[in-house]
C-alpha cells in the first residue's frame, strides 16, 4: 500500500517521472484487463449512486440494469482510449505501445477514484463547493494526463501531447458511444 501511495503522490507532483515508473513495470496486457474491469465497475457504481434517479412509478428496489450500462461504457472507453493513444501516437511519431497506454490509462482513472469519493462526501456539505472542487480536480488531472501522454510517446512538446489526447478522447467517446 505504501508503494501505491508513494506513486499516487509522485504522479501528482511529478507526472513525467511517475509515468516512467509505470512504463518500466512492463505489466503484461493480460494482467491489465482485470484491473481495467475493477476500475470500470467502480466508476459504474459511482455514476449509479450519483446520477441514477428512478422514475416515480418504479419501485425503489427494482432499478433495472443499474450500474451495468455505465460499467460497460467505462470499460469500452478505457480500451478505446488506450488503443487510440497507441495508434494515433504512432501516426504522430510517438514511441508508446498499446500495453503501455493501457497501463497508464487504467492507473489514471483509479487515481481519480480517490478524489471522487471525497467529492461525493462534499455533496451534503455544499453543492457549490462540490462543483468547484470537481472542476479544479478535472482540470488538474487533464494536465497530469497530458504530461503522462507526453512521457508515453516521448514527444518534444506538450502541445503535441495535448492534441493527441484530444483526438484520442474524441475517438474513444465516439467508439464507446456506439457500444
Amino acid at each position: 500500500m505504501s508503494y501505491f501511495l508513494a506513486l499516487l503522490l509522485q504522479i501528482i507532483r511529478h507526472p513525467h517521472s511517475a509515468a516512467r515508473l509505470i512504463i518500466r513495470l512492463e505489466l503484461p496486457t493480460a494482467a491489465l484487463w482485470p484491473y481495467l474491469g475493477i476500475v470500470s465497475i467502480s466508476y459504474g457504481l459511482i455514476w449509479f449512486l450519483l446520477f441514477y434517479r428512478p422514475p416515480p412509478e418504479v419501485k425503489p428496489l427494482s432499478v433495472g440494469i443499474g450500474p451495468i450500462l455505465p460499467t460497460v461504457f467505462f470499460f469500452a472507453y478505457g480500451v478505446s482510449l488506450s488503443y487510440g493513444l497507441a495508434r494515433l501516437g504512432a501516426i504522430m511519431g510517438g514511441l508508446g505501445g498499446f500495453a503501455q497506454a493501457l497501463a497508464l490509462m487504467t492507473y489514471i482513472p483509479f487515481m481519480l477514484l480517490i478524489p471522487q469519493v471525497v467529492f461525493f462526501l462534499l455533496i451534503p456539505v455544499s453543492f457549490y463547493l462540490f462543483a468547484c472542487a470537481i472542476l479544479l480536480a478535472y482540470g488538474y488531472f487533464f494536465w497530469i494526463t497530458t504530461c503522462i501522454v507526453d512521457e508515453l510517446h516521448r514527444f518534444d512538446s506538450l502541445g503535441r501531447s495535448f492534441m493527441l489526447l484530444l483526438f484520442a478522447n474524441f475517438f474513444a467517446i465516439l467508439f464507446s458511444g456506439f457500444i
